[in-house]
């Protein structure tokens, strides 16, 4: 898929229309500060890469944190472990919004 790509190098959430990748599974929520993940939490997105290799799906990742930079880090964090883990560049959208919560992790198949 030859989208665009800007920022992080990830696709944007403006480039994801649910109506083509089907119904979302949240896989992962992760609480963590910007720039670090827990064991725990790179095994809970193992699982979630596992399961968008056996679906062939996209992943929707949405960073959460109380500035907008904050939660970008995060979800670009988030999706360079999905990327090193086997997950596709262009098959992962990243986003973010100012709010408190978790970061989110989604599969859509």
């Amino acid at each position: 898929m030859g989208a665009p790509q800007r920022g992080n190098g990830f696709r944007t959430l403006t480039e994801f229309d649910s109506t083509i990748y089907g119904a979302g599974h949240l896989l992962a929520t992760l609480d963590f500060p910007a720039g670090s993940l827990s064991a725990s939490e790179r095994s809970e997105l193992g699982g979630a890469a596992d399961k968008q290799k056996q679906t062939r799906g996209v992943v929707r990742v949405i960073g959460h944190g109380p500035t907008k930079t904050s939660a970008a880090d995060r979800a670009t964090t988030v999706a360079r472990e999905l990327e090193r883990l086997g997950v596709p560049r262009d098959q992962i959208f990243t986003g973010s919004e100012t709010a408190s919560g978790p970061t989110e992790v989604f599969v859509h198949y």
